[in-house]
């Protein structure tokens, strides 16, 4: 994505935390407090990868969702992201500021045991774009590989 005149993303990066696992690090400047509850909104698409690249799926398709909402009512995602990020987030809109993520693992055991994640379809492609009202704000893509002790098509079978 273009550069932001809202947010800054500096260095966000994987890290290796321990011989299996990486987390996501890096800096976050939000540079204004213009943003009101209302208009603060995020779409996140998940496309699962293909031999031939990646295709939407219907698991996770959500458009324009009040950011602010999410922030205060999921379980998935942002209970692990704030608990990675200092200063602390406490309200939303998040207050213009320099904010650090060290070492965010999203929390496997938050996710659904549908996702597909047997071998050969376990890699995602999530987008994140955030949005003002009808500006974007900035876009994030993150690539994810959900993988399980037990292949699911054992237990369906």
């Amino acid at each position: 994505m273009e550069k932001s005149n809202y947010i800054e993303l500096i260095d966000v990066k994987l890290t290796k935390i321990n011989k299996t696992h990486f987390g996501f690090s890096g800096t976050c400047i939000i540079k204004h407090n213009n943003f009101t509850r209302k208009n603060l909104l995020v779409s996140i698409h998940a496309d699962q990868k293909y031999g031939n690249g990646y295709h939407p799926t219907s698991l996770c398709q959500l458009e324009k969702m009040n950011l602010c909402n999410l922030f205060d009512n999921d379980v998935m995602l942002f209970p692990a992201l704030k608990a990675h990020i200092k200063p602390e987030l406490t309200v939303c809109p998040i207050p213009a500021g320099t904010y650090k993520m060290t070492n965010y693992i999203p929390d496997p055991n938050a996710y659904p045991p549908f996702v597909p994640g047997y071998p050969g379809r376990d890699n995602w492609r999530i987008a994140f774009t955030f949005y003002d009202g009808d500006t974007i704000i900035t876009g994030i893509y993150a690539f994810v590989q959900f993988t399980y002790k037990t292949d699911i098509r054992d237990i369906l079978s």
